[in-house]
């Protein structure tokens, strides 16, 4: 009876270390699979066949190697996507989500939700980064635990040969970090860029947890928008002036027409109302005073001496009054002198067209 009992206890030792083995086994594979990717970088493609080879391979060349590369093809009608499928044959660090055409605040958004690294880099699909852009910039954000890093940036030419290697030694020199308190005004205390989003390392969980994402619908301004809502909730931020990322310019002249200059105010009234949607998460000191001399610094310049059109100027003044004093009495925010004076010459614009219209 005892050794009965003996070979089962010993069958039962032997099966449950082979069980263990089993699992330890399968664990160890699911963490070779699953390694801890540190930087997801997020490319919105849309039509740019000429130039999205050079760009993945300066992606595809980084020195470091634990990241994932989300290539958003936003309903491309050229040869992209065929692009892509061949850069992701020889490299499984990139994911391809195909959409039907949004815009580049859509394609982004998914980026932002499919992404599982630690950090977040915007890339567009004709720029270029430099082999050490996610390496310096990812261990330069552990080390100071920022929520945002903000790197150097320089441009070229369409057709411009451009050298990604670095000329000068890296300069430790060149970073700076800065803090601020929750009443305090991010915008003086980190004086970070607040219009472009490429050129930036964003934390993940900072803008999972601040519910930051890109407002669809806005096709010019809207890495502004992004960037304000986010730096009004950053605490830990870091400059970095070595140059990492290369934005592409095109040869075309950039004079501002009046159709742009009515596309671009379309767009600003659209930024102006999710800003004020937004007007909570701006929670520090002189909040008001930031947010209203921001707005009328989008649009006041634009109407009152840019538009040649009168029905144009009228139509617009009516548009920004109408949203300004709906917010300013809903978030009881008082304008300075200097605003009032804009408020006011923009209402008259707009009774006088009431006035010709009677």
């Amino acid at each position: 009876m005892t050794k009965t009992k003996l070979n089962i206890s010993h069958k039962y030792v032997v099966y449950v270390l082979y069980m263990f083995l089993v699992l330890l086994g399968l664990w160890l594979s699911f963490l070779k699979s699953h390694k801890l990717i540190k930087v997801s970088i997020i490319v919105p493609v849309y039509n740019t066949e000429k130039y999205l080879d050079s760009c993945l391979k300066s992606i595809e060349n980084q020195t470091l190697k634990d990241i994932e590369i989300i290539c958003i093809n936003d309903g491309s009608k050229d040869n992209s996507l065929e692009i892509l499928k061949k850069h992701k044959s020889k490299d499984n660090r990139i994911k391809i989500i195909n959409q039907e055409n949004a815009g580049v605040s859509a394609a982004r958004n998914a980026g932002i939700r499919s992404a599982v690294g630690e950090y977040i880099a915007f890339v567009d699909s004709d720029d270029l980064i430099s082999p050490d852009m996610c390496e310096r910039n990812y261990n330069n954000s552990k080390k100071y635990d920022t929520d945002i890093t903000e790197f150097g940036n320089i441009t070229f030419r369409d057709g411009e040969e451009i050298s990604l290697e670095r000329k000068e030694i890296y300069d430790e020199s060149k970073i700076i970090f800065s803090s601020c308190q929750n009443n305090e005004n991010p915008f003086n205390k980190l004086k970070i860029d607040g219009s472009v989003v490429w050129n930036k390392l964003w934390k993940r969980d900072f803008l999972i947890k601040n519910n930051i994402y890109f407002k669809e619908g806005i096709s010019l301004g809207e890495d502004s928008l992004f960037d304000w809502i986010a730096i009004a909730q950053a605490r830990r931020v870091l400059q970095d002036t070595n140059v990492f990322y290369y934005y592409r310019i095109g040869r075309e002249s950039s004079a501002m027409g009046q159709s742009n200059l009515i596309k671009q105010l379309k767009n600003y009234m659209l930024i102006i109302k999710e800003i004020f949607n937004n007007y909570d998460k701006f929670n520090f000191e002189e909040k008001d005073t930031w947010i209203s001399n921001h707005v009328f610094w989008m649009c006041y310049d634009r109407i009152y001496n840019q538009l040649e059109d009168q029905e144009n100027k009228i139509n617009f003044s009516k548009e920004f009054v109408n949203i300004l004093n709906e917010n300013l009495k809903k978030y009881n925010i008082k304008l300075n002198e200097r605003n009032k004076q804009k408020l006011e010459d923009l209402d008259n614009i707009y009774n006088s067209g009431v006035e010709i219209k009677l």
